[in-house]
């Protein structure tokens, strides 16, 4: 499994600014406190990143109660000795808020098993949400891939396009999801974009330390770090 460091940073901070939105209490003789709400308990599965690095973010920032849930597949058998449970179960009994789903098939591929997670959560907590990471694009959208495919060659305003085009795709899905249940219970996380403007940074040699996207960019089809 290749991960993207980078991205990772910059989801968890966006994760932590908005869970942070405290509301901060005005007094012109003392500086002002900001109330932090309670943490998460979240559980994620896919074949990406996905929420079990908030932790050290979530305590650096004082955040309490935050836990993670590392999955099994829905229909996956469970081998001997492994403790995963599968998302419905934890769903069932109350045990997570949210269900994080990070997979490079994003929305559209798994519609059946996140509204199964879905209404097992809002029967325990009619708060509870799906947050879905938009994916990058499997070999940049280039099929068939070349056996020497290099991220660096790739035309970034057309890949920028196909992820519009994907994106869009998700966000209807989305919607149709989120209609069904009178209000938004999908909350789709733009993975996809925030790499691209990493990819965009590098290739303009504005990020530090980084010259060239093969330092990030590895593999057949995923970044690295």
């Amino acid at each position: 499994m290749f991960r993207l460091r980078v991205i990772t940073w910059i989801l968890s901070i966006c994760g932590l600014l908005a869970w942070s939105t405290g509301t901060l209490a005005q007094n012109t003789k003392s500086p002002p406190t900001k109330k932090l709400p309670t943490g998460l308990r979240l559980a994620g599965g896919g074949n990406s990143w996905y929420a079990e690095n908030c932790g050290p973010y979530a305590k650096e920032a004082g955040i309490q109660g935050h836990k993670f849930f590392r999955t099994i597949h829905q229909h996956a058998q469970r081998a001997p000795g492994d403790t995963r449970q599968k998302p419905v179960e934890l769903a069932e009994k109350g045990d997570i808020d949210a269900f994080v789903w990070g997979h490079t098939d994003g929305l559209g591929g798994a519609a059946k098993m996140l509204l199964d997670v879905l209404e097992a959560g809002m029967k325990k907590n009619p708060n509870f949400k799906v947050y879905v990471q938009v994916p990058w694009l499997v070999h940049d959208g280039r099929n068939p891939a070349p056996d020497d495919i290099d991220y660096g060659d790739s035309d970034l305003a057309d890949v920028q396009a196909k992820l519009d085009k994907r994106r869009k795709a998700e966000e209807a899905a989305a919607d149709k999801i989120n209609a069904r249940f009178g209000k938004r219970v999908v909350v789709l996380v733009p993975m996809s974009d925030a790499m691209m403007e990493l990819r965009r940074m590098i290739a303009a040699g504005k990020f530090p330390g980084v010259k060239k996207h093969s330092a990030v960019f590895a593999g057949d089809h995923m970044p690295h770090a």
